[in-house]
């Protein structure tokens, strides 16, 4: 062998040295709708080999389908071992369905919460914070150290976290579950796909892994460096990710408004009475239908001697009627019945039975 055929083979042996075997295939899907280039393609073999997740048919993954309450039950669940239900759940809308017993037993061991004292809404999309406390109370059920954390004030919008999932997100964080979706956002109130999903449930098998490995000797560093990966962040999705309205039905409000005040009106009427009045004098004796009668006792016979008698006449007499009109009001609207949403606080008008579309949120 020449010098220069020598000088090519051990070039050739340095650098597979150096660089190593060439990176085994990934195991298979049968997911046809997991494009092999894809930013979470890895994660989703990893997460079905694994069995944290299955398809949502034998061919199909949905990675960019909204993971829902119900959906993270059954997969926390299925991989605890799917153990018998230790108490029924409150909740009156699970119904008997595939994911009934696996929310019962997440309830019945803590790690899941109603919406309510009965509502557990399991097709409501779970949130990135929702998912932070789901992960962390599984990881207190299986007895983990869970009291670390981190600050998030880097991010800007971690102001947006609601109180009670502060500590969650500070912990998913802490422990390489969540990173942020752009260097300065944590996006806590972004609905989460089945592909990130399938990031978090790697992120933590291995750092349950790591938790419960032993302390193996290390061996001294090499002379020659080894090239290193990157340590995986947590991508972006391709699409822009989808925000879903949180609609909450807000009553009518308003209040009464004196249009008219109370007052009291007089009215003088006109009526004609009959009255006894006197040939002679003119004098009236008085009225009414018995005037006749009671003019007569009174009168004395010289009296009617001297007037020459009496006659009835008809005459116009004014009465004053008091009248009491009430205060007139009107409802005056200071707020339209409308729907809220409690992410990022949009108002749509409408009434209880037309709720609008939840497309289109942006916390």
């Amino acid at each position: 062998m020449n010098k220069s055929l020598k000088k090519v083979v051990c070039g050739a042996l340095a650098s597979v040295m150096l660089l190593g075997t060439a990176p085994m295939a990934r195991a298979a899907t049968p997911f046809t709708d997991v494009p092999s280039d894809s930013w979470y393609v890895n994660f989703v073999d990893y997460a079905y080999n694994h069995k944290l997740m299955a398809g949502t048919s034998d061919t199909t993954f949905a990675p960019n389908q909204m993971m829902t309450r119900g959906m993270l039950a059954t997969v926390i669940y299925s991989i605890a071992g799917k153990p018998a239900p230790s108490k029924q759940s409150p909740f009156t809308d699970i119904g008997n369905t595939w994911y009934t017993k696996a929310v019962n037993w997440c309830y019945g061991e803590g790690i899941v919460a109603g919406i309510t004292n009965t509502t557990f809404a399991p097709n409501h999309h779970v949130t990135r914070e929702q998912m932070a406390v789901i992960m962390r109370q599984y990881a207190k059920y299986m007895g983990r150290d869970v009291s670390g954390g981190v600050s998030l004030n880097g991010y800007a919008d971690s102001d947006k976290i609601h109180t009670y999932a502060v500590d969650d997100m500070q912990w998913a964080v802490s422990v390489g579950l969540m990173t942020g979706m752009s260097a300065n956002t944590i996006a806590p109130r972004h609905n989460t796909t089945r592909a990130q999903c399938a990031v978090v449930l790697q992120r933590f098998t291995e750092w349950l892994d790591e938790d419960t490995a032993e302390p193996q000797p290390t061996e001294p560093a090499p002379t020659e460096p080894k090239p290193t990966e990157p340590k995986p962040t947590e991508p972006t999705p391709t699409e822009p990710p989808a925000y879903y309205h949180d609609w909450h039905f807000v009553e009518e409000q308003g209040h009464n408004e004196v249009v008219t005040e109370a007052y009291d009106e007089t009215v003088t009427e006109t009526v004609y009475e009959w009255h006894i009045i006197c040939n002679g004098c003119h004098m009236d004796f008085g009225n009414g239908p018995d005037a006749d009668n009671d003019a007569i006792i009174h009168i004395s016979d010289d009296f009617l001697d001297n007037c020459q008698g009496y006659h009835e006449e008809e005459i116009p007499v004014e009465h004053e009627t008091t009248i009491q009109h009430e205060a007139v009001t009107q409802w005056v609207i200071d707020a339209p019945a409308h729907w809220k949403c409690s992410a990022c606080g949009d108002a749509v008008n409408g009434n209880r039975n037309n709720e609008p579309s939840r497309n289109g949120c942006t916390p």
